[in-house]
């Protein structure tokens, strides 16, 4: 564009230049131009100056006595209704107007043409004030709610005397400024005769001006010769120019052979899509190009879908309840806002077969009109998983129904479990102990050890089917769901354990524990089995050193226990957790091999896990994780 607009003034520059070279003409005809300019400037001035000034003036003057005659109208209307009405609300109206009046009348004042016109103005100013006297007497009796006096004030001889005086006021000042305005003429006709003599006398003397001017024309034999040569310059740039012009148009040549690939590569790329493709003009709601896979999935011709639009392909009605043309006209909309909505949407093909699709619309740059494409993807076997899916977990709820059911037939099967378990082992005990009472001395040794055996595998086996009611209640019971200090729940455990902790002379120390989400009773005996298990498993006169630890993650917090005991081999660290897996017998370490298990069942419950970082003879690092979010538990 830049080297055409360079071409251009190149032209023009040349014409230009062709002109400057025959001066004669151009001179002459200047001349004439001049003169008529001249002449009908001195008309324009003449009628000008005759008209101008006078008739703005009686048309100021003509404005203002409208405005006058139509204000005291209103200040009438306005008081007479007061007076007939008793509404002093017209009396806001009526000042409203009266400093309008006042205005205009001492506008009137100043413009008055003469003596007498400015007379008929006084005249029309005192009426005016008369009038204002006897209509703010009327407003006065209408406050003081005699009404009927206010209406001879306003329908009195004297105020219409006074209008009569008004109106006579403004014809004066009318036929005053109609005199004026004919004595204006005569006198502009003189001046106009003056300032056309002037000019007349004006145009000789113009008339020399140029025949001066042609002496300067010999000099512009010079330059006629530097036009001549700057036109050998400009065809040279001509042609230069020219050349730059036909590498445009092979430069545009190779764009539009590029496009045209581009518009095979579209082509190509739209037809071999993998999924149904269709472009639809939003102006008339139709197709207007559609690929194979379109043809495919909904049966129908090329020719007889692009004689169509998105509704015609369509049920009613969606499946959801709207109306397939509300939802295409809304979808549609947001495309053409430059979103680019994915939306599920049910056509129907030429069978009438439904068929569920997945729709993918964006704007397509167009020059033609407003065009979108939509991809179209068929959903059916989607569909069909995800209802699958559903099925599947309607019937997953049914089974945690009837788990839960199950669950809570457990629980009381425990509860009875327990208390009948229970019942003779505490008559075993019992009676155990009436027995080497009542026999005394009498008791052979080898009874009496028989009895401290059955005493206590008794009592073993009541501690064993505690610890089993704690393992399957921590798995099963409802969490106390709320905001705790972790560092309660350890002093709560360390407070529980505090004659093992005396009788071995441990040493207890912690890092700062955090507040979190959590179930305080799991906490509180998950602290109180990892101590206990510190505190058991220790060499021989050593003394048991036991520390708290915490270190926040992203996820949560990293928890753990460490002591300075016999330490775990590292094939044994994964069985400790499983029920009733005991690495030691009950001469060496007493207990039932829970303890670990409720631990385990403790931390799960809370969405974390638990494992243990161990040496034998090095002690061990039980360490569990906690999440902090309430919804993990």
């Amino acid at each position: 564009m830049e080297k055409a607009d360079q071409r251009s003034d190149v032209g023009n520059d040349a014409d230009l230049k062709i002109e400057q070279g025959n001066p004669f003409g151009f001179l002459a005809a200047t001349l004439i131009f001049n003169c008529i300019l001249l002449l009908l400037l001195g008309l324009n001035t003449y009628r000008t100056y005759r008209y101008g000034e006078l008739a703005e003036r009686y048309t100021r003057i003509e404005e203002l006595r409208g405005s006058i005659v139509h204000m005291d109208e209103v200040l009438t209307m306005s008081a007479r209704m007061a007076v007939s009405s008793g509404d002093l609300s017209w009396e806001e109206r009526y000042h409203k107007y009266e400093v309008l009046l006042d205005e205009a009348i001492t506008k009137l004042y100043v413009l008055a043409p003469d003596a007498s016109g400015q007379s008929a103005t006084k005249e029309t100013d005192e009426a005016n004030v008369k009038l204002v006297e006897l209509e703010s007497q009327a407003f006065e009796l209408v406050r003081e709610g005699r009404g009927d006096e206010a209406k001879k004030v306003m329908f009195s001889d004297e105020y219409e005397q006074l209008k009569q005086t008004y109106a006579e006021g403004m014809d004066a000042l009318n036929a005053g400024l109609s005199q004026a305005i004919s004595d204006g003429q005569k006198g502009q006709r003189i001046e106009s005769l003056v300032f056309v003599a002037t000019v007349i006398v004006s145009l000789p003397l113009l008339l020399i001006a140029w025949i001066a001017v042609f002496r300067v024309l010999r000099k512009w034999r010079t330059t006629l010769i530097e036009n001549n040569q700057r036109l050998a310059r400009q065809t040279t740039d001509l042609a230069e120019s020219n050349t730059a012009l036909e590498e445009e148009v092979a430069q545009r040549q190779r764009t539009e052979e590029s496009l045209r690939e581009s518009g095979e590569q579209f082509r190509a790329l739209f037809e071999n899509a993998p999924e149904a493709v269709v472009v639809l003009d939003v102006e008339n709601t139709r197709f207007v190009d559609v690929n194979e896979n379109t043809v495919r999935l909904l049966k129908y011709s090329r020719e007889e879908l692009l004689e169509m639009g998105p509704v015609d392909i369509s049920p009613a009605i969606q499946p959801g309840g709207t109306p397939s043309d509300e939802v295409a006209r809304e979808r549609i909309g947001d495309a053409m806002r430059g979103g680019a909505p994915v939306f599920e949407f049910c056509h129907v093909d030429s069978k009438g077969k439904e068929i569920p699709c997945e729709i993918r619309l964006s704007i397509l740059p167009s020059s033609s009109g407003k065009l979108v494409r939509a991809s179209i993807i068929d959903i059916s076997e989607r569909k069909l998983t995800e209802q699958a899916l559903e099925d599947h977990a309607k019937k997953q709820e049914l089974l945690n129904e009837s788990l839960s059911l199950r669950n809570a037939e457990l629980d009381e099967f425990s509860y009875i479990a327990s208390h009948d378990l229970q019942e003779p082992l505490r008559k075993i005990t019992a009676f155990s102990g009436l027995l080497k009472m009542d026999l005394g001395d009498a008791l052979p040794d080898d009874a009496k050890e028989n009895l401290d055996f059955l005493t206590d595998a008794a009592s073993r086996m009541q501690t064993l089917i505690n610890d089993l009611l704690m393992l399957s209640r921590s798995g099963r019971r409802e969490m106390a769901r709320e905001r705790i200090s972790l560092e309660k729940c350890a002093d709560s455990a360390i407070e529980a354990l505090s004659v093992q902790i005396n009788q071995s002379g441990a040493e207890i120390e912690r890092e700062e524990l955090p507040e979190l989400w959590g179930d305080k009773t799991l906490l509180t005996q998950l602290f109180q089995n990892l101590i206990n298990n510190a505190l058991k498993f220790q060499s021989a006169g050593v003394a048991p050193k036991v520390r708290l630890t915490a270190e926040s993650t992203e996820s949560g917090w990293l928890l753990g226990v460490k002591d300075n005991g016999i330490g775990i081999e590292a094939q044994y660290a994964e069985q400790v957790f499983a029920p009733f897996k005991r690495l030691h017998g009950q001469e060496e370490y007493k207990g039932t091999g829970i303890g670990l298990s409720i631990c385990r069942k403790a931390v799960e419950r809370h969405g974390g896990k638990i494992w243990v970082e161990s040496e034998p003879g090095k002690g061990s690092h039980f360490k569990f994780t906690i999440q902090v979010r309430k919804e993990s538990m």
